[in-house]
């Protein structure tokens, strides 16, 4: 029995759209990364293949989700 996938259930009273459109004004890379993997990782994209998109390791993207699941639109800032 494998470990439970880590992922966003939750958008924390945020839209998608209202994500995409932060990120895409983003000026803050971190920001970007957190956004970017939060969007993909609520629309069911494997963590290997954000990896790839991001550019980050997978303990990065683990922990952007991790501090997305803690603080919502918190997390994003650096």
């Amino acid at each position: 029995m494998g470990r439970a996938a880590t992922r966003v259930t939750d958008l924390k009273d945020a839209s998608l759209d209202q994500l995409r459109n932060l990120e895409k004004n983003s000026t803050n890379k971190y920001s970007q990364n957190i956004l970017k993997t939060i969007i993909m990782s609520y629309l069911g994209v494997h963590i290997s293949k954000i990896e790839e998109i991001v550019g980050v390791c997978r303990a990065s993207i683990l922990s952007y989700i991790h501090k997305w699941n803690e603080f919502g639109l918190e997390a994003i800032k650096d």
